[in-house]
């Protein structure tokens, strides 16, 4: 997943700065690389395929719905309704 990505799934991180959330998830989920080699593979990646980021955005649904947030989870269902047939 590359930070373009990120923050389509995780809209709530707008107000964070691309090297704050590198950071974040490098120390929480990559304690064992560097800083320096993730930020650069999370910025630079390619966009992963779409196989993949429809799942994330279900599973984000899926979360909302379970909280009762119904109107949020239509919102992060949307972009996955677009992407599969």
């Amino acid at each position: 997943m590359n930070v373009s990505q990120f923050r389509a799934i995780y809209p709530e991180y707008k107000s964070a700065s691309n090297d704050a959330i590198a950071r974040k998830l490098q120390e929480t989920f990559y304690p064992n690389f560097g800083y320096e080699g993730f930020a650069k593979d999370f910025f630079n990646r390619r966009a992963m395929s779409s196989t993949v980021i429809p799942d994330l955005y279900l599973k984000r649904s899926d979360a909302y719905l379970k909280k009762r947030k119904l109107a949020s989870s239509l919102n992060r269902f949307s972009p996955c309704r677009k992407r599969i047939p």
